[in-house]
């Protein structure tokens, strides 16, 4: 039996951001269990969830301005989002990624930006979605946190905010490996053409026996850098598509293996943490095989679409200004 004897196809196979392309090249295995089954964790993830909640509450003080009413509110907002996953009882277990650390942190942050996002920024748009063309037929969704003018400096900005409980000694300059900055960098150009832009990632970084630090990485937004960055991420959305066709036409259940959606053994254990399907992937030599039963324990069916994306204010379709340049 084949694939879509066994399963209905989901609309959102072939529909790609860069989460779904950086899952695809980090481990094509980790991508089918992942959004073709749609196999993805029941209990909420609280990486996910604080860095939405930290987003909210970053987001209420570009929009609010800077004042000691909008820190209030904006430590409120977090509270309100994180508590909608994780209630108290849970706070121990996720030190310093905790309410009590953010409520803090955000204090600082308000210290740390105050002033400079006021003088520099005047807020154009915040959670923008959309779609842009990185090649013919080759639509891609994206996500962005803040669109800025930089007054100052003359600039148009995308800011991005990132949250984590370490900084690494190279975090500034491995965003410009980041294929989720390299597509951003040319969802910028498609909004604002020639004019003069900026990438800027902030990062908050959280620590247990230290107070939060933050930090700005601005990736290279340079055109001719992007073109190469571009050509590779088109390669990549190629495979990724291919891998789906293959694996509708020619994956069978009476293959010993699974041919396409090879594993990526070197990405077992990514930030020293195993990742989600290690055992399945390890016990399962043809997942076909099991590809109507139900998730594994603690898991559920669950696709990513970023079409509907519950999170985006305003959204901007650009594959049909590429498509008429």
């Amino acid at each position: 039996m084949k694939l879509l004897d066994l399963i209905p196809e989901h609309e959102s196979w072939r529909i790609v951001d860069s989460s779904k392309l950086t899952t695809f090249m980090t481990c094509p295995r980790k991508f089918f269990f992942r959004h073709v089954l749609g196999w993805t964790s029941e209990a909420p993830d609280n990486n996910l969830t604080f860095g939405s909640s930290w987003h909210y509450a970053a987001e209420h003080l570009l929009r609010s301005g800077y004042s000691e009413k909008s820190l209030k509110e904006a430590q409120l907002l977090f509270l309100f989002s994180y508590r909608r996953d994780f209630p108290e009882e849970t706070d121990e277990l996720f030190y310093p990624k905790d309410p009590t650390t953010a409520v803090k942190a955000l204090e600082a942050y308000f210290i740390k930006f105050a002033e400079s996002d006021t003088r520099n920024y005047s807020v154009l748009h915040t959670e923008v979605g959309g779609a842009a063309l990185i090649g013919p037929d080759m639509p891609m969704y994206f996500k962005l946190d803040a669109l800025l003018f930089d007054a100052y400096n003359g600039k148009y900005v995308c800011l991005d905010h990132k949250t984590s409980k370490y900084k690494f000694y190279n975090w500034r300059e491995s965003w410009d490996a980041s294929p989720q900055m390299q597509f951003y960098s040319h969802v910028l150009r498609c909004l604002f053409g020639d004019k003069p832009q900026e990438m800027r990632i902030r990062g908050s970084f959280f620590y247990k026996s230290k107070p939060a630090e933050f930090d700005e990485a601005l990736p290279s937004v340079d055109p001719s850098k992007l073109e190469g960055d571009l050509a590779s991420l088109r390669i990549w959305y190629i495979n990724l598509l291919n891998s789906i066709e293959d694996c509708i036409e020619e994956e069978n259940t009476e293959d010993e293996t699974m041919a396409t959606f090879p594993k990526n053994t070197l990405s077992c254990y990514n930030y020293n943490r195993p990742c989600p399907y290690l055992n399945i992937c390890l016990a399962w030599n043809n997942p076909i095989r099991h590809a109507d039963e139900e998730p594994p324990m603690s898991m559920k069916v669950d696709f990513w679409d970023p079409r509907k994306n519950d999170k985006v204010r305003e959204a901007f379709d650009l594959t049909k200004e590429q498509s008429s340049e």
